[in-house]
């Protein structure tokens, strides 16, 4: 299985400074962005030039509807028909998954519906919480 990340700007080659960083470099991972002056053919052409023949592909897009998005659905389409699309993941889900990608052998489909569950797990709201102490005011102080 090999995931292809893509995204607006700097998305994809950012989430692969930040995945090296972590956990090294992820042979079954590659980075193509979608960059200003960059017409939608040229992302096309560099997706698709990216893909393997030989192994699904399961797109990681950054936004749900943007050409980048639209693009991947598009080659899925036109490539293997075991691959996937999933949008608005996270490092953490990436994370994940990479370490078994090269062994991984289940459906396209299946690895995407995990990412999103991953994702999910991967998202949180952290509340700080005071502690406030009560005091008692019957004693002496001492």
């Amino acid at each position: 299985m090999q995931i292809i990340i893509t995204g607006h700007g700097h998305f994809a080659t950012g989430l692969q400074s930040t995945i090296e960083l972590l956990a090294g470099p992820q042979a079954q991972l590659k980075y193509v962005d979608f960059t200003s002056g960059m017409s939608e053919s040229e992302l096309h052409d560099e997706l698709l030039k990216n893909t393997s023949q030989d192994e699904p592909v399961l797109f990681f897009c950054d936004l749900l509807g943007g050409t980048p998005f639209k693009q991947a659905v598009t080659i899925t389409t036109e490539i293997t028909p075991d691959n996937a699309v999933v949008v608005g993941c996270n490092v953490g889900s990436l994370l994940e998954v990479s370490p078994s990608l090269s062994s991984y052998s289940g459906a396209a489909g299946d690895l995407a519906d995990q990412l999103v569950e991953l994702s999910q797990q991967h998202t949180s709201h952290f509340k700080l919480q005071s502690h406030a102490t009560k005091v008692d005011d019957d004693e002496d102080g001492i």
